[in-house]
């Protein structure tokens, strides 16, 4: 990254949340829209025993876990994730 914008960045203090679209538990096929893998709840309309909660990519939770792969997906702005 250059170090003017790095400089810049540091100065607002800019940030990344730690987001479901970044967490390791979270699935997103449709893109915005998927499932966590680890939190399930009880439909009340289906006879499944449990369904993976729906959940949105710019939505967080406290079991928040980073993405193996988050450097490939950040690259050099991992650093702003807060």
């Amino acid at each position: 990254m250059d170090t003017n914008k790095l400089k810049v960045l540091q100065g607002l203090p800019y940030k990344i949340h730690s987001v479901c679209g970044l967490c390791q538990n979270g699935f997103f096929p449709n893109n915005d829209w998927g499932t966590c893998k680890v939190t399930t709840y009880k439909h009340e309309k289906h006879s499944v025993e449990s369904s993976q909660l729906s959940i949105h990519k710019y939505g967080s939770c406290p079991k928040f876990e980073s993405r193996k792969d988050l450097f490939v997906v950040l690259g050099s702005f991992q650093e702003f994730l807060k």
